[in-house]
């Protein structure tokens, strides 16, 4: 932890918003809504791991009913160069289309 501080500290002005570091009381932007309604990322070396927590995710969405929200949400966020933060899945289908 300590080494993390330091090199925060330490870090040219210049790169400051090139690194978002990690705050539990502040949204990181940089982020993906899916790293915050997981709460980290998907193992994507397990077979079809994206595709069957995609289907998991909605389906409690759905459930709960703040799905709408999330999409209003999903619809403000930066996605990144080229779509870099959609997941592969999502860049996939969008290829297609």
């Amino acid at each position: 932890m300590k080494v993390r501080e330091k090199f925060k500290e330490s870090l040219p002005q210049e790169f400051e918003t090139a690194i978002a570091f990690f705050d539990r009381e502040k949204f990181n932007a940089q982020l993906s809504l899916q790293y915050y309604l997981l709460m980290g990322r998907i193992n994507l070396a397990r077979p079809r791991a994206e595709e069957r927590l995609c289907k998991l995710v909605c389906g409690v969405l759905d459930e709960q009913g703040p799905r709408e929200q999330v999409i209003m949400a999903a619809t403000t966020m930066s996605l990144g160069i080229g779509g870099k933060r959609l997941p592969l899945a999502m860049r996939q289908l969008i290829a297609l289309a």
